[in-house]
C-alpha cells in the first residue's frame, strides 16, 4: 500500500512537471497564433505584451492569460484607442488550441481592469463596430462557446459626437452566466457600478449614480430579444423591481419595462 502510494505522488509529481514544461514549451507558438487568429476578425490592431498559458489551473482545458493588452482603431479613427486591458484571462478548449487550423474553443473570459472608450463621430460610425464580416469558408478564427464572463473593476467612456451624449462609468463590476452556444437561453448576471455620469453637450444631465443591477435575463438571439424577470435594481438607496424586455432592431430599439417599488422612503428618492 505504501509503495501504491509512493508512485501515485511521483506519477502526480511527474505530471504536473510535464504540464509546466510544455506550458514553457509552446508559449512562443501560441502567442503568434492567437495574435493572428484575433487580428484575422477585427478591423483593429491587435496586441499585447506577454502570454502566459498554464495547464494545471484549467485542466483538462488551458489557461490563457494575456497581459497589457490594447485594441487601437485604423483609418478614421487611426490613433483612437478602444480597448486597454490589464489582463485578459481565457479558458480554452485545449484540443483546439494547438491545430494548425480550425477555431480557438473559448469557454470562458475574465477581463481584469479593462478601460474601454466608445467614440461615435459625427456621421454616427462608431468605434467599436470593427467586427470583419464572417466568411463561412474560411479557416481559422475564434468559436466562443461561453459559459461564463467577468469584468472586474471596469471603466467605460463612451461619447457620441452626433448627439452630444456622452456617459463614464467608473468601477464596473459585471459577470454573466449562460450558454452561449445556444440561441436561446438563460443569462445569470450581476453588475455593480460606481459614479455613472451621464452629460449632453458637455453639461452633466444629474448626480453621478451608483447602480447594482442582479438580473436572470432569457436571451432570443434569433430576435434578438433579451428579458428581464424579477430583475433587482438599486440606484444609489432607491431599490427597484424590474420586469419587461428589450428588443434591439436594425435601427431602433424598443422597451417594455415595468418598474415597481419597494418600501423605500422620502431618503431613498432623495439620494438621486
Amino acid at each position: 500500500m505504501k509503495k501504491l502510494l509512493k508512485y501515485t505522488i511521483y506519477i502526480l509529481i511527474g505530471l504536473i512537471l510535464a504540464l509546466v514544461i510544455a506550458a514553457y514549451l509552446f508559449s512562443g507558438q501560441l502567442e503568434d497564433r492567437v495574435k493572428t487568429e484575433i487580428n484575422k476578425q477585427v478591423n483593429a490592431t491587435v496586441d499585447f505584451k506577454d502570454l502566459d498559458i498554464s495547464f494545471i489551473k484549467s485542466f483538462p482545458n488551458i489557461g490563457i492569460s494575456l497581459d497589457s493588452l490594447t485594441v487601437d482603431g485604423i483609418g478614421e479613427f487611426e490613433g483612437k484607442r478602444l480597448v486597454a486591458i490589464e489582463e485578459l484571462i481565457f479558458n480554452v478548449d485545449l484540443s483546439t488550441i494547438f491545430k494548425s487550423e480550425g477555431p480557438i474553443g473559448v469557454n470562458s473570459f475574465i477581463l481584469e481592469n479593462p478601460t474601454i472608450d466608445i467614440l461615435v463621430n459625427k456621421d454616427g460610425k462608431a468605434n467599436y463596430d470593427i467586427t470583419k464580416p464572417s466568411e463561412s469558408d474560411e479557416a481559422g478564427g475564434i468559436d466562443l462557446n461561453l459559459k461564463r464572463y467577468e469584468i472586474n473593476n471596469g471603466v467605460l467612456n463612451y461619447n457620441d459626437l452626433s448627439s452630444g451624449m456622452s456617459i463614464s462609468i467608473d468601477d464596473l463590476d459585471h459577470s454573466g452566466k449562460g450558454d452561449f452556444t445556444k440561441n436561446i437561453f438563460d443569462l445569470d448576471t450581476e453588475t455593480s457600478i460606481s459614479q455613472l455620469a451621464p452629460r449632453l453637450n458637455g453639461v452633466q444631465a444629474f448626480s453621478a449614480l451608483d447602480i447594482n443591477l442582479d438580473s436572470d435575463i432569457k436571451v432570443d438571439l434569433d430576435q434578438s430579444k433579451y428579458e428581464l424577470v424579477n430583475a433587482l435594481l438599486s440606484v444609489n438607496d432607491l431599490k427597484l423591481k424590474t420586469d419587461g424586455s428589450v428588443i434591439i432592431g436594425d435601427n431602433s430599439t424598443a422597451l417594455d419595462l415595468v418598474f415597481t417599488t419597494f418600501e423605500n422612503d422620502i431618503k431613498s428618492f432623495v439620494s438621486l
